[in-house]
């Protein structure tokens, strides 16, 4: 296992050859498998559009809202909600439904129809992103089986997006992506990867103590900060909220859709969480940045300006700042064990690469009859590091014969 310090660095150059060579070997697709989820897709897509066009006729005997038309379900807020609720200051691509989830925070009468859209145009989203996988693959000599070619862009947090087709947002989905006949993919996952990285950067010695002991990091929080204990069923809620707060969101946008159970746990968990000194001595530093040259840094130093648009308030940007350095610095760890991949595949030989990375995840293609114990643990040591200062982070290790097996 590899320690890291703030001065460990990892060489760029290796990162790259390993992106490119993704996309220049490609990715199997499994054709039938894709098929028979973009069918499944469809059927719920009707399913919910039936069920929208009842609902709408039966209790707002509405007709102008075709319920088929994506423009036209983006477009409710401003038939809507615009007029009876303004501006809700938002933008970018998850416009629409950061529109229609203000209407079911504010309007009990609405929620149940602005649900229904919002899970339409997910499904729709997600259809599409299948459609363009299958369009973009090339038969092989395998029957049913098809290999894409990606391109990738990086996000600036640094984040390696695999696109066109989007390979990134596959979500359930990812098992149309296949090993092929005689290989095994391995899978490893960080396990709460962001989590740990936001903990142990903004040094929150009780929670990370938690954490150790195996408990999980929205629970420790509620419990740690608010005294409360929270059940499986409020856990995704509150996690939700506990990522828009860490975000810097209002109280009232970290409310949103919040269960109303559990509105005042959120208040509660805000009011401490937020006037924390390690939490306020974080902001402090952002301001310090914004003052001076505008590049945050991640723990292992690497650098990246956030961009300060003409206009643009100081609250954006710090928003924006603040989660930087969590952020890339989980891509730091992923880079680090891109390139510690590398070492091994060299020292074993044979037919074994890097075939995707997701945020926190790495999966290896690799020749079945390699696949040993022996292989798994040392590529496991290559993706596992011991942070100077910090917990230790864990992986999940999976084998498997497509990207996510049921």
């Amino acid at each position: 296992m590899r320690k890291l310090t703030p001065e460990s660095r990892y060489d760029m150059n290796v990162i790259q050859d390993v992106i490119d060579k993704i996309c220049s070997e490609g990715v199997l697709i499994d054709d039938k498998t894709t098929v028979e989820l973009m069918l499944e897709l469809e059927g719920k897509i009707e399913s919910s559009n039936a069920l929208a066009e009842q609902i709408l006729n039966e209790k707002f005997d509405w007709d102008f809202i075709n319920v088929k038309s994506p423009k036209q379900l983006s477009d409710f807020y401003t038939h809507w909600g615009y007029a009876k609720y303004g501006n809700p200051g938002k933008a970018g691509t998850n416009f629409p439904t950061e529109c229609l989830e203000k209407i079911i925070e504010l309007d009990d009468q609405m929620k149940e129809i602005t649900q229904l859209f919002i899970n339409i145009m997910a499904d729709r989203y997600s259809l599409s992103a299948m459609e363009s996988v299958r369009k973009h693959g090339q038969p092989t000599e395998a029957d049913g089986i098809s290999i894409v070619y990606p391109e990738y862009s990086q996000a600036d947090s640094g984040r390696i997006h695999f696109t066109k087709p989007n390979l990134s947002n596959l979500g359930e989905r990812k098992r149309m992506v296949v090993a092929g006949e005689g290989y095994k993919l391995i899978s490893f996952d960080y396990k709460n990867q962001e989590p740990w990285i936001i903990a142990n950067m903004l040094g929150l010695e009780s929670v990370l103590k938690r954490m150790e002991a195996g408990e999980d990091y929205y629970r420790a929080l509620a419990e740690e900060y608010c005294g409360i204990t929270i059940s499986d069923a409020d856990r995704k809620p509150f996690k939700t909220s506990v990522i828009a707060i860490g975000y810097l969101c209002t109280l009232p946008t970290a409310l949103n859709g919040i269960p109303d159970h559990l509105r005042q746990t959120v208040k509660d968990f805000y009011s401490v969480f937020t006037k924390l000194p390690e939490f306020v001595a974080f902001r402090e530093k952002v301001q310090e940045c914004f003052d001076g040259d505008r590049t945050m840094r991640t723990y292992f130093n690497t650098p990246w300006e956030v961009a300060h648009y003409r206009g643009m308030n100081y609250s954006t940007w710090e928003r924006s700042a603040f989660n930087r350095p969590f952020q890339a610095t989980g891509v730091d760890i992923l880079f680090f064990a891109l390139e510690g991949l590398e070492e091994i595949y060299k020292e074993i030989g044979g037919d074994i690469r890097t075939y995707i990375t997701l945020h926190d995840e790495v999966v290896i293609r690799v020749k079945e009859e390699l696949v040993t114990d022996e292989l798994v643990e040392k590529l496991r040591n290559a993706v596992l590091f011991d942070v100077e200062g910090w917990t230790q982070l864990r992986v999940d290790t999976k084998i498997l014969d497509t990207w996510l097996d049921k």
